[in-house]
């Protein structure tokens, strides 16, 4: 279980709150009554401190690490969320503010963004007691990859198209 706290001071954040200490210990409370043990506390702020139930930090270079097997991503950062939702990692995104990559994961069942402090907690909890959703998150990964171009591909496909068209001419 990865949980993603941001500071809030970028120049888009002006006007936005996130997740309050008393908030994050009752996501702490609700994560904990499911059975996990050990909560990845990711922060850029004085959170990082609240006291929670199993929390360990771990170093930002390891953090995708840990998102790769995490079985919940609970994140302010608009960026964690969609790294951790493409790698079919149930995602709940705890941040107004819209980007359109996150948008189309929600419409591929990839990111819940919830909004609400209550809802939040309710929804945690049934993210965790879902059997299934392991599953139900890798289709629709699978699906997501499937109807995607890689960027990858097609810029590798770019420059051997390009090399073969002016192969020679310098």
């Amino acid at each position: 279980m990865v949980l993603r706290l941001i500071a809030w001071r970028a120049l888009h954040d002006h006007g936005v709150s996130g997740l309050r200490p008393d908030d994050v210990a009752k996501l702490s409370t609700t994560i904990g009554a499911s059975g996990i043990k050990k909560i990845v506390l990711s922060s850029e702020n004085d959170q990082g401190n609240t006291p929670l139930v199993g929390a360990i930090k771990v170093a930002p270079h390891d953090l995708h690490h840990l998102l790769a097997f995490a079985r919940l991503c609970i994140s302010e950062s608009i960026t964690v969320a969609g790294e951790s939702a493409v790698l079919g990692v149930p995602t709940v995104l705890a941040n107004p503010l819209e980007a359109g990559h996150t948008r189309e994961l929600e419409r591929y069942g990839l990111i819940e963004r919830i909004l609400d402090k209550e809802t939040l907690g309710e929804r945690v909890g049934a993210i965790l007691a879902d059997e299934g959703i392991m599953k139900t998150k890798a289709q629709a990964r699978a699906r997501l990859l499937a109807e995607k171009v890689s960027f990858t591909d097609a810029f590798e496909d770019l420059l051997i198209n390009l090399h073969r068209q002016y192969a020679g001419a310098y």
